[in-house]
């Protein structure tokens, strides 16, 4: 019969130094807690005979005073707890240190970081030091779920650039099931400046470059919204099941603030929850503050292939911003899907920003849901679906299909002339746009234009079976721009408009100057604009070339 050997159980890691060598390989120990009996910091250790390795108050643990060779060794941990190193989990003790300490260890131990459930306290007043949490490659920080696990930085405490991160490239990091609790709420005195690792930043997750890194499952609660999560460079990341609330009270000065940020390629953002304070805030609230403390991009993508998906965001100005190539790369930025998501409240819904000098090509935008605030801070637009370029850029191979876009109803101030349309490009002369798709939308009270065509030029397109809804409702001073369908200034080159149906109900159609404004430049040819319908609606304004037939 095979006889077993049970571990001589001590107290507290500080009893296993006190321990005489046993001097029988295999001898094991078992502590009850780190500190103290019962603290969650308990570990099997096993003495390994002939060992010389230095006490790292992990891994391995030498008797006090003793010179000899043998250690006690951890058994069986792939991952060190916090509460080794002690840490505090009541909430009520500043246990900065004692995480940084964990960090550390296992950086060189290969190790991941366990967070058990309770509640730690970090960042007070002189603790910054030990507020630059380093991950290494295959690093995996856990805890024991949303809400269970809870970092809490602390009230008026010390600046930081980032929390967990790491500068060097990283693969296969892995983030999950625990809550950071920023604390922006209690945290005013603090000022947002510019994105530079000697500014006052507060990034809660900063992975760059990165690769195959995984964020998921967690909350960030009450964070300050300026890249609360950053993942670039590489290829393969993952931010998925996240909720993030944000609560930019003291931006300061650095207004291209995004509660999540990729930049790289073949990534995920998926079934993420993120909540910005932007809504309801009045345009005129803060016209006279360019980067106001406000909640700029609930999600910013650069680069692709990629998926952004199953999302759902609110009170942001922009829901997502999405960007072809990344900052390393601006060939980067084929296939972005932009899909499933619920815009709620929000300036902007989706965002298509192409680089100055590039063509952005390869997004689908499809099957998403907005709801549009009109009294949210604006700086430019207010779109559905919008193109916003840079000088001699170009979009090619887009489809913007099966979305559902409808906006709240107008502040009474006037509004822009060039500034809202449920899908378009406001501006003149400043990007080409070929291959455009616009087919089976649904867009509902647009104050000034359902679609928007505007650009440089325009070719190989299509504007197919949409339904425009009491579009051009709104205050805009300039008559043309209340349009359902609205297009001018560009040669178009085999554009296709028709089988679109454009209504009003009640009192709109006395607010709409047209049901289509169309005038595309001289040189246009071989466009067609067929059996599109207006119910109750005004006649077809088609001040165009004789090639553009209409039904």
């Amino acid at each position: 019969m095979m006889s077993y050997t049970l571990p001589q159980t001590i107290p507290t890691s500080a009893a296993l130094r006190g321990m005489s060598p046993p001097g029988v390989d295999g001898f094991l120990v078992q502590t009850g807690g780190y500190g103290a009996a019962s603290d969650a910091g308990a570990g099997l250790f096993s003495w390994v005979a002939g060992a010389t390795n230095p006490d790292d108050d992990w891994l391995w643990t030498c008797p006090t005073g003793y010179n000899g060779t043998g250690r006690f060794r951890r058994v069986g941990s792939n991952k060190l707890s916090v509460l080794d190193f002690g840490a505090d989990r009541s909430g009520n003790v500043d246990t900065t240190q004692a995480i940084y300490n964990t960090f550390v260890k296992a950086a060189i131990a290969h190790k991941g970081v366990y967070f058990p459930s309770g509640k730690y306290l970090i960042g007070s007043a002189g603790t910054a030091a030990w507020l630059n949490w380093v991950v290494y490659s295959g690093c995996v920080i856990s805890g024991d779920g949303m809400g269970d696990t809870v970092i809490k930085l602390a009230d008026n405490g010390d600046s930081y650039f980032r929390l967990i991160g790491h500068s060097d490239s990283v693969q296969g990091v892995t983030i999950r099931d625990l809550t950071i609790d920023q604390n922006a709420t209690n945290n005013q005195s603090q000022k947002i400046l510019e994105l530079d690792p000697t500014g006052t930043n507060f990034i809660l997750v900063y992975l760059s470059p990165a690769s195959n890194a995984v964020v998921r499952d967690c909350e960030f609660r009450d964070v300050y919204g300026v890249n609360t999560i950053v993942i670039g460079g590489g290829s393969g990341n993952v931010v998925k099941g996240n909720v993030i609330s944000s609560n930019p009270i003291n931006a300061g000065r650095y207004y291209d603030n995004s509660a999540i940020y990729v930049d790289s390629a073949n990534f995920q953002v998926v079934n993420n929850t993120v909540t910005g304070n932007a809504t309801g805030k009045v345009i005129s609230e803060f016209q006279s503050d360019p980067y106001p403390p406000v909640s700029v991009s609930g999600i910013e993508v650069h680069g692709g292939p990629a998926m952004v998906s199953g999302n759902n965001v609110q009170g942001f100005v922009h829901a997502a911003n999405v960007v072809n190539g990344t900052y390393v790369d601006d060939s980067i930025g084929c296939g972005i899907t932009v899909t499933h998501n619920n815009f709620y409240l929000c300036n902007n819904g989706v965002v298509l920003f192409a680089n100055p000098g590039t063509t952005f090509r390869g997004a689908h935008i499809t099957n998403n849901h907005m709801l549009l605030d009109l009294r949210t801070i604006t700086w430019t637009n207010v779109l559905g679906v919008g193109f916003t370029p840079q000088a001699g850029c170009g979009f090619e191979d887009f489809s913007i299909t099966d979305n559902t876009i409808s906006f709240l109803a107008p502040p009474a101030t006037s509004l822009r002339a060039d500034a809202v349309a449920g899908i378009g490009f406001p501006f003149v002369g400043e990007a080409t746009f070929n291959l455009i798709r616009i087919r089976n939308n649904t867009i509902l009270r647009a104050p000034n234009m359902g679609i928007a065509l505007r650009g440089t030029s325009w070719s190989n397109s299509e504007i197919v079976s949409n339904t425009i809804i009491d579009a051009g409702v709104g205050n805009c001073a300039t008559a043309d721009h209340r349009s359902a369908l609205y297009a001018d200034n560009a040669p178009w080159s085999q554009v296709d408009i028709h089988d679109n149906r454009i209504k009003y109900t009640g009192a709109s159609a006395g607010r709409c100057a047209h049901s289509a404004y169309l005038q595309p430049a001289s040189g246009s040819v071989r466009n067609s604009f067929t059996r599109n319908s207006v119910v109750s609606g005004f006649s077809i304004d088609q001040s165009i070339n004789e090639d553009i037939t209409q039904s």
